[in-house]
């Protein structure tokens, strides 16, 4: 059995994906999904422009395409993030990674640039949950506000850390959307359980998510 790891955060630095591969076989993980550095617009200091992101997460799957898959990160008020969303798949992008910020996931801009990547048919990876990252942000990512990506036909994406501390109203959430499928043609949501969430509260997460019988 191959094992993939679908949550795999870049550094700033010089892609080495022949090292990262070998440090993965050291866990037993074949492959998985890299994320791009953030975006300018997320953090004008560490971020990179467009272009720079692109070519980085790029080189770190050139040669190995089959275990390690570029995900880029983007921000929704990029200047003209439709046009970029679309030249980063013509570019081999395989998906794109959010975090909230900043703004909410519902807001229309949001909502126009996930319905252009359902269009493609990529996927995403949201963060969600606390953010750890010295800012009033953590609003911005509870569970409840991604209700709204229901009206998106096709959308697929997933919420990191299953929302810790609010791992209830990821559940539930997730009941949700799974109970919307039967219903109509609409998003479908994943959870993602990489770390984040401290380990004293995984066992509980896990049994809760495996047992309240919605799987």
């Amino acid at each position: 059995m191959k094992i993939f790891d679908a949550h795999i955060h870049a550094r700033k630095e010089k892609p080495n994906p022949e090292y990262m591969l070998s440090q993965m076989e050291k866990a037993g993980i074949y492959g998985g999904c890299v994320f791009s550095t953030r975006p300018l617009e997320y953090n004008p200091v560490e971020g990179l422009a467009f272009e720079e992101r692109v070519n980085e997460v790029l080189e770190w799957s050139k040669g190995y395409e089959d275990r390690i898959f570029p995900i880029l990160w983007i921000h929704p008020y990029e200047e003209n993030i439709i046009e970029k969303v679309n030249i980063a798949v013509e570019r081999g992008i395989c998906g794109f990674k959010i975090i909230c910020g900043d703004f909410y996931i519902y807001e229309e801009q949001c909502i126009k640039v996930l319905t252009e990547i359902a269009r493609l048919d990529k996927p995403v990876f949201f963060h969600s949950g606390i953010c750890w990252d010295g800012k009033v942000s953590s609003k911005y990512n509870r569970p409840l506000n991604w209700e709204s990506l229901l009206l998106i036909k096709g959308l697929r994406f997933s919420m990191g850390h299953c929302s810790w501390p609010w791992v209830d109203e990821c559940i539930a959430m997730y009941g949700k959307f799974l109970n919307a499928l039967l219903q109509n043609e609409t998003a479908e949501m994943f959870f993602d359980l990489t770390p984040g969430t401290p380990e004293i509260y995984r066992e509980e997460l896990l049994t809760k998510l495996y047992t309240i019988g919605m799987m």
